[in-house]
């Protein structure tokens, strides 16, 4: 709301956000150190720069963004995904691992009640799934909340020989 009442703040925060999408580290450190900017800013879509650069896969961002004390476990105010969970839709799996070493916590789930796996999954992304259910231990037989109460495996969009098969 303050961002909104003080236009150049909320500009600020736009330019910063976009220098997230560009993956411009340089001037994300110019907005910030400009005072200016708030780490938790959103975009019209809800996401915040945590969630922006998990999806492009920026870890380096990630990295600095963490160091100034952006809050890492953000959810999204209406779908609940944290940057965790787009960084699995997006076969992120560097980045999923470092947000997962940094405490985000591989059980959560979003608005829809998805795991980290039904996303995975529903994008076929065998090297995450086989990280999730191998290496940390997520349940792929957790159903979501949707009206069908699906697993990941009956999720996917995938033929059984991939990635149903590693479920």
């Amino acid at each position: 709301a303050a961002a909104a009442a003080d236009p150049e703040r909320a500009r600020d925060g736009a330019r910063f956000l976009f220098a997230v999408k560009r993956g411009s580290l340089d001037d994300m450190r110019v907005l910030h150190d400009g005072g200016g900017v708030d780490l938790g800013v959103r975009n019209a879509f809800g996401r915040d720069a945590t969630h922006i650069a998990a999806r492009n896969g920026r870890l380096d961002l990630l990295r600095w963004l963490r160091a100034n004390f952006a809050a890492m476990d953000s959810a999204h105010p209406a779908l609940g995904d944290t940057a965790m969970q787009i960084a699995c839709w997006n076969g992120h799996l560097e980045v999923a691992r470092w947000l997962h070493d940094a405490g985000l916590d591989a059980h959560a789930r979003n608005a829809r009640g998805e795991t980290l796996v039904h996303v995975a999954a529903r994008r076929g992304e065998l090297a995450t799934l086989r990280w999730l259910g191998e290496d940390v231990g997520v349940d792929w037989r957790l159903t979501d909340h949707s009206y069908y109460r699906q697993t990941a495996r009956e999720q996917t969009a995938r033929e059984p020989a991939d990635v149903r098969g590693s479920l």
